[in-house]
């Protein structure tokens, strides 16, 4: 997925600062604009003015008792000052939604993306999303980052493959391409259909909030393919295991490598780990392949597939 030119700067102001969670938000705000803290009687959590008309613009931040949200509210603002096109003056409530994205108009979502690219970084994401790391420890060590548990859950699905879903409160953030077993979590109706579809499942808790976390697939380094047949040849055999019909056999092999192609964005390339998970997680949402996917040929495709498509 191609970054944002809002996710692009956070990333920049991060490596021109050398930046590490927990971030000094403050200190960090007051090189690019002045910062008060005040009270008010209003909804509005911050105020940035003078985007244009003063020669550095000032941000004003409420009083709220939620550190937290104080810190989110001063990345969000920040947001505002260092966005070029962002050149009105704005009075904000950031809130993040549960959704991919956050909730308020354009500006306010870029700001909000802007503002937790900052707090927790993509380059303080990537060890936490490792094969060998464990969910309940990527979780703890998103305690540092100090930001809410809902923004971290946001933060750490987008760096995630596909198949990956976290639930607080009933609420719901996975990973981009993610195929859930139900649209909502009950615990009552649909506690097994959850349980019984996840390779694995825990329960932990974050920032005082009791949180389940669902991989729907194994994330596992695939072992080499030592079979003398390329992938295509890989492929052809097994869907011929499943059907002699030739437009049958013509119409999987189009779904397979479209589903595959659609699949392999820039971030899941990143090892043939993730590549293979993210392949068998898209795959396994297409009910008329669950036949091809029992085929040994045809996990021999997806581990030679997975080697391919990494950029590593």
């Amino acid at each position: 997925m191609t970054r944002t030119p809002e996710q692009r700067l956070a990333s920049r102001i991060v490596e021109r600062h050398d930046l590490t969670p927990p971030i000094d938000i403050a200190a960090l705000t007051k090189q690019y604009a002045a910062l008060e803290f005040a009270e008010w009687p209003y909804e509005c959590d911050g105020l940035t003015i003078g985007l244009t008309s003063l020669p550095r613009p000032r941000v004003f931040i409420r009083h709220t008792g939620n550190t937290l949200r104080q810190r989110f509210t001063m990345a969000h603002e920040l947001g505002h000052v260092l966005l070029p096109w962002h050149i009105e003056e704005v009075a904000c409530s950031p809130r993040v939604g549960s959704g991919a994205f956050f909730e308020g108009g354009l500006r306010e979502r870029e700001a909000s993306t802007f503002a937790s690219h900052l707090l927790v970084p993509d380059r303080f994401l990537e060890p936490l999303c490792a094969v060998e790391i464990s969910m309940t420890d990527a979780l703890k060590a998103l305690e540092k980052a100090e930001v809410s548990a809902s923004a971290s859950l946001i933060a750490l699905a987008r760096a995630l493959p596909p198949g990956v879903a976290f639930v607080v409160e009933d609420r719901i953030f996975s990973s981009r391409g993610t195929v859930l077993p139900a649209t909502n979590f009950d615990y009552w109706r649909n506690r097994q259909a959850w349980n019984s579809a996840a390779a694995s499942h825990g329960r932990t808790r974050l920032r005082g909030k009791s949180l389940r976390w669902f991989k729907f697939e194994q994330f596992e380094e695939p072992a080499k393919v030592s079979d003398p047949r390329d992938s295509t040849q890989l492929l052809r055999d097994a869907i011929a295991c499943i059907t002699d019909d030739p437009r049958e056999q013509k119409r999987i092999l189009n779904v397979v490598n479209g589903v595959i192609g659609a699949a392999m964005t820039d971030e899941n390339r990143s090892s043939p780990a993730r590549a293979l998970a993210t392949m068998r997680h898209r795959l396994r949402a297409r009910a008329d392949l669950a036949e091809l996917l029992q085929e040994p040929d045809f996990d021999l495709f997806l581990r030679r597939r997975a080697f391919a498509h990494s950029n590593h």
